[in-house]
This record gives C-alpha cells, sequence and structure tokens, in this order.
C-alpha cells in the first residue's frame, strides 16, 4: 500500500493512496470499512505490514517486480515503518534488509514445483504472525492468490487490522484451461469459492486491470478495485 501525501485542513486529514483515498474527520482516525484505525499524535509515519509470496528478492515475474517498485516508493518517498515478510528457498543467506530500511523477514517455505524460483509458506514457524503481533501494523497488505492469505485474514480479525489483498494470478482461469475437462469445471468452481471466502474477509482487493476487476465482481467477491499501473 503507497502513501502518496497528507493533507491536513480543518480537522479533515485525507490520505491519497495510490488505489483509495482514505478520510478521517475527527481525531486523526481513518475508517476502513467501519474499523478504525488510529495514527499517532507524534509522528507522521505509517505502520505497514506486507506478506508477499513468491519473494520479491529471488523471484522475477510481474507480481514480485510490481512490489519492488513499491518497496522502493516506500522508501525514497515515505517515512513509514515497513515490515516485509516472505519466504525464500533459493538463497543460502538473504538479505535482511531492504535498502538498509525496510527489515525482511523470512518463514520457513517450500518451491513450487516445476518453478525454480517461487516459494510459498503456509508459516509454520508463525514468524509472520509475530511480527504482526510485535509491531501492531496499521495495514496489513498480503498478496494474493498465496498460503499467506489465510494467516492475513486471521491476524487481521485477531489485532482488528485493516486488511488489503493485493489479486495477481488468475486460478480460475488456470484452472479451466490447462486441466482436463470435467475436473476443470469442477476445480475451477472450488478455486472461486476459496477466492470469495478469503477476499471477503479482506477490507480491500487490488487487481491488476478492470477485467480482472470485473470477473471477481461477477463471483460476488466484494470491494474490488484497480491498482493503477497495473499490467
Amino acid at each position: 500500500i503507497v502513501l502518496h501525501e497528507a493533507q491536513y485542513a480543518e480537522g479533515l486529514r485525507t490520505f491519497n493512496v495510490d488505489f483509495v483515498t482514505w478520510k478521517s474527520i475527527r481525531h486523526n482516525t481513518m475508517v476502513v470499512n467501519c474499523r478504525q484505525v488510529q495514527r499517532s499524535h507524534h509522528t507522521n509515519k505509517f505502520r505497514i505490514c506486507l506478506l508477499v509470496e513468491s519473494s520479491p528478492i529471488t523471484s522475477v515475474n510481474r507480481q514480485t517486480v510490481r512490489f519492488r517498485r513499491l518497496l522502493d516508493f516506500l522508501v525514497d518517498q515515505t517515512d513509514d515503518d515497513v515490515q516485509l515478510v516472505t519466504s525464500e528457498v533459493v538463497m543460502r543467506i538473504p538479505p535482511t534488509m531492504w535498502r538498509g530500511r525496510v527489515p525482511i523477514h523470512y518463514t520457513q517455505g517450500f518451491m513450487v514445483p516445476y518453478f525454480s524460483d517461487v516459494s510459498v509458506s503456509f508459516d509454520w514457524t508463525a514468524t509472520a504472525l509475530a511480527v504482526i503481533s510485535e509491531q501492531r501494523p496499521q495495514v496489513i497488505h498480503v498478496s494474493s492468490p498465496s498460503l499467506l492469505m489465510p494467516l492475513a485474514c486471521l491476524a487481521s480479525r485477531i489485532f482488528q487490522i485493516p486488511l488489503v489483498a493485493s489479486y495477481h494470478a488468475h486460478l480460475p482461469v488456470y484452472a479451466r484451461t490447462k486441466l482436463p475437462p470435467i475436473i476443470n469445471f469442477i476445480v475451477e468452481c472450488l478455486v472461486w469459492a476459496i477466492l470469495f471466502m478469503f477476499h471477503s474477509c479482506a477490507d480491500l482487493t487490488v487487481v491488476m486491470s478492470p477485467q480482472r476487476r470485473r470477473d471477481l465482481e461477477e463471483h460476488s467477491i466484494p470491494r474490488c478495485v484497480v491498482w493503477p499501473k497495473g499490467v
């Protein structure tokens, strides 16, 4: 999630974000889908936790490039407190900081078959949960589809933290086109059901194109917006 600027006007604070505008009227309180996020009166720093897989450190695809640019923007243009949680199975000694500003926390993961640089994780080591519990971010941003999505939904409910899910790989299309007939229909329906279950828990789902937004809305997935500059 990217905060572009903060504007003050007689008790009205407006935060312009890449994909949504949050407004607060009183006591520096931002309201996101009826949840309140308290911003410190002593600092303009915003606490953000990014849960990303595959790893933006070693994996190269459109999703990881987007998250790298997001991290670069947060480092260059903001003073926000950002935590990155991911899994890494390619590098033996992966870096622990992104450009000296963003701590990187690694959870135990495994490599996806046929994709040598893609690692995913169920967070068996509870690393992500520990980071969220300790840092208490004001926003959790999770990549989707991913195995970290259930954990993000759980943490969002436990700690009452707004959840943003960015939707990248369109799994229903993969199921429809890659699997044999009849099986593909069953798997596609199952995938849509899982997507609906988890993305309904998110306060906001950001997608990469208007076409993808239309697909999700046709399957009753709420609160979808397009992430500008999407592919």
